[in-house]
């Protein structure tokens, strides 16, 4: 189970388990609103950069959360409540999800 307060980065490297990063999404203005703050550049294995920003409202019911993957200036920007998990195959071809929160694949 994924903490809401967290935006997970999953890849798999070539073998049977993913490589998870959890970035921690800090209170921003109190602890309604939990943000990045800003785009934040992604280093993935392949050597690419994209861009992530995400946002929620724990307080709401349900969760409001906002996912932003930006690259080579194309944006994939989603919205939704409780939970999200994005597959995402960046211009050369390397995939990887992008989870907060939980949902019904838990």
């Amino acid at each position: 189970m994924t903490a809401l307060h967290n935006l997970v980065i999953s890849y798999n490297e070539g073998g049977e388990d993913l490589t998870q990063v959890v970035i921690n999404l800090p209170p921003h203005g109190g602890d309604s609103f939990l943000s990045l703050g800003r785009e934040q550049d992604l280093v993935l294995p392949n050597g690419e950069v994209v861009q992530i920003y995400a946002e929620l409202n724990p307080t709401a019911q349900p969760a409001d959360i906002l996912l932003s993957i930006i690259q080579d200036g194309r944006s994939l920007d989603v919205r939704c409540g409780a939970g999200i998990i994005v597959s995402y195959q960046t211009t050369a071809g390397f995939e990887f999800l992008a989870q907060i929160g939980t949902g019904a694949w838990e």
